[in-house]
């Protein structure tokens, strides 16, 4: 029984999958090593930061862009 090729499509799917999770660990990586100057210059808790944070990003995915990967 012979087998089918993959077609260049699929390299290319699974390709931009992998960036966009490499994007998305980027980012989260990105706001926890900047967390504690964000702390400190808003004077506030981490735990209100972090809840900013979420929701920019949560925004992001319900409207299909996360903004923060835009950059």
């Amino acid at each position: 029984m012979a087998t089918k090729k993959d077609s260049y499509w699929s390299v290319l799917v699974l390709a931009s999958i992998t960036f966009n999770v490499f994007a998305e660990v980027a980012i989260v990586k990105g706001f926890s090593v900047m967390l504690p100057t964000l702390k400190e210059q808003f004077s506030t808790r981490t735990w209100i930061i972090g809840a900013s944070i979420s929701i920019i990003c949560g925004f992001g995915y319900v409207l299909g862009k996360c903004p923060l990967t835009q950059l």
